[in-house]
């Protein structure tokens, strides 16, 4: 083990996402400062993790500018070689992620998850199917101040009872998502309207106000995709995202997200009119033919 200093930190930041070292102050917020959406913070907590940081904590998770991420997933050692990879330039601490031509991260081939019918779980997250004691979080989810007007209802608050009624039409699978260590509730992701004669479905996710824009929704909603087509043979899944939302995933279109329309003005919140964005991940970008497994640049 070796000292891990903030110079350490920034030269690791700096390899995992290719932004500029002297942009990364303590102060330098992730988002606005960095360029990092969902996706690339997703990306930039694993690629920490394999480094031997502890990022995966909710302080990680939240935390919104460099010093705040650093304060909150780097230990006062880590192992030597990290240390010595980053030294060397070796942005490949990521697990084999690479750029892509604007230097943007893509995902790692990660292996997919145990398919199992009910439930499945990766090292940080648990999938559970919503149960009795869940509705009241998912009610929660869809009608709150933070999160309502992002899902489903956009607003308009159902009677608890008729939720509950209309919680599974339309789905093929959905879960609430929990971490791993603690069970806490984060979110729910969902897939509906599934057409197995063509080949596709519809995949949605929503997850606690908190976590939003924090890589921890991105990460879960990864895991989901590898699940969803290691269950079915779905060629693709949809995505149908309002304009408002759109910087949250914004670095992946080109990615393992591949815009396919464009709705105009198509969507009304908050006193306006909004585009509407129709993206697709296909199974090649997670899976390759013939179930050979993860390929690089995918979820």
């Amino acid at each position: 083990m070796t000292d891990f200093d903030w110079p350490s930190f920034v030269a690791l930041v700096a390899g995992l996402t290719g932004r500029d070292p002297d942009a990364i102050e303590r102060g330098a917020r992730l988002g606005d400062d960095l360029g990092l959406d969902s996706l690339l913070r997703m990306e930039l907590l694993v690629g920490l993790a394999e480094a031997g940081l502890d990022a995966e904590t909710d302080a990680a998770g939240a935390a919104r500018t460099a010093g705040e991420l650093f304060d909150a997933a780097a230990p006062s050692t880590v192992t030597a070689g990290a240390v010595d990879a980053v030294a060397a330039g070796v942005a490949g601490l990521a697990g084999g992620r690479r750029r892509g031509p604007a230097g943007d991260l893509r995902a790692a081939p990660v292996a997919p998850p145990p398919v199992v019918p009910a439930a499945f779980s990766t090292a940080q997250f648990a999938f559970h199917v919503p149960v009795a004691e869940d509705l009241a979080y998912l009610y929660w989810l869809a009608t709150s101040e933070g999160s309502g007007w992002r899902w489903r209802y956009r607003g308009r608050v159902p009677t608890p009872e008729a939720f509950n009624e209309s919680l599974w039409t339309g789905v093929l699978t959905q879960f609430v998502v929990r971490r791993r260590r603690s069970q806490e509730r984060l979110g729910q992701v969902v897939v509906y309207d599934a057409d197995h004669e063509s080949g596709f479905a519809f995949l949605a996710a929503v997850f606690s106000p908190p976590l939003v824009g924090s890589g921890v929704a991105a990460g879960a909603s990864a895991a989901f995709v590898r699940y969803i087509f290691a269950q079915w043979a779905f060629r693709k899944l949809y995505l149908e995202v309002p304009e408002f939302n759109l910087p949250l995933m914004a670095s992946g279109i080109g990615g393992p997200l591949a815009a396919e329309g464009h709705l105009r003005r198509h969507d009304f919140s908050g006193g306006r009119y909004w585009d509407r964005h129709i993206l697709a991940i296909y199974r090649e970008s997670v899976a390759g033919p013939a179930d050979d497994g993860p390929v690089p640049g995918a979820f």
